[in-house]
């Protein structure tokens, strides 16, 4: 759901904002297609005056030195000229993981063998480079490497909820189907799963739902 206002108590990106499927969505586990369009709309623009009504109210953030010192040194390394991991490389690979574990349908064991895959996948990350000759292709380098950072976390916070969710939710269609757990279970997981943490080191908790 569009938040109004900032998850500063539980996130370090204060004033962060979210509104359609990126904050959860209003459907559930099941959808009808094109609906997703309408939820972006109309709490994307609640959660748009939020987020307005609170810049005003606040100063510009600022990233901190050892945010900014991070963040240039990883550039640096990933443009530097050497040997290494292509992006393109270990986004294949996550691909593949997530569409042999993390599909339509799914089980404990698999999704346990995807979150030890991408551990792995995730320790080639400070190969990655982001090197070419050609500018214009470094640049597309390192968004790809950027993105494939990003990439890497989504899919191990998708899998390490499928496996809290002891349960299968919408149908076999319908985004979480276990099938080890092939029954809906309302008693016990009509709620929310929250993933927190950072890298490998995530855990779960669970919020009663949102009602509109």
């Amino acid at each position: 759901l569009a938040s109004s206002t900032p998850f500063s108590d539980k996130s370090t990106s204060v004033g962060l904002y979210a509104a359609g499927e990126a904050a959860g969505g209003v459907h559930g586990a099941s959808r009808f297609g094109g609906s997703a369009l309408s939820d972006a709309l109309a709490f994307g623009a609640i959660s748009g005056r939020a987020a307005a009504q609170y810049s005003r109210q606040v100063d510009a953030p600022t990233s901190g030195d050892d945010a900014e010192a991070e963040l240039q040194a990883a550039m640096t390394r990933m443009l530097s000229p050497r040997e290494g991991q292509a992006p393109g490389e270990i986004r294949s690979a996550i691909q593949s993981t997530a569409y042999q574990y993390l599909n339509a349908v799914r089980s404990g064991d698999g999704l346990t063998r995807a979150l030890t895959e991408l551990d792995r996948i995730g320790d080639r990350l400070p190969e990655m480079f982001a090197w070419a000759e050609n500018p214009r292709q470094r640049g597309a380098l390192l968004r790809q490497a950027i993105e494939v950072d990003g990439q890497v976390e989504l899919a191990r916070i998708l899998a390490t909820a499928a496996l809290y969710r002891e349960e299968s939710r919408g149908g076999l269609f319908g985004g979480h189907y276990r099938n080890d757990f092939p029954d809906q279970d309302d008693e016990n997981w009509l709620k929310s799963v929250i993933v927190s943490g950072d890298g490998p080191e995530l855990s779960c908790h669970t919020q009663p739902p949102v009602k509109i």
